[in-house]
């Protein structure tokens, strides 16, 4: 989540615009958020949030279907915008549906 927050803000400093896919909650230095799952369904979906206070991590196929294809719908109606687009997954492999 820190790198995540620190790479908005360089973005930022540098005079780029960033649009932050990510669950709701607050929002980092980027210039907009698009809230991917509420609170609610972030609970029901992942479970406790002692599980990642703890160095948890998920591996459901529900969690992940339901997460990428938002996320895939998001990054399509931001598309249109003019400007030069970069996708950063940040989660490496496990966003691979999302980046392809």
């Amino acid at each position: 989540t820190m790198k995540v927050k620190r790479m908005c803000s360089m973005l930022k400093s540098l005079g780029l615009k960033s649009i932050l896919y990510a669950n709701e909650g607050p929002m980092s230095d980027c210039d907009r958020m698009e809230a991917i799952l509420t609170n609610e369904e972030r609970q029901k979906l992942f479970g406790n949030d002692s599980q990642w206070k703890n160095g948890g991590f998920f591996n459901n196929e529900e969690t992940t279907a339901v997460f990428d294809e938002r996320v895939i719908e998001a990054i399509s109606r931001n598309k249109s915008e003019k400007g030069i687009h970069f996708l950063l997954a940040m989660w490496g492999v496990g966003h691979q549906t999302i980046s392809s």
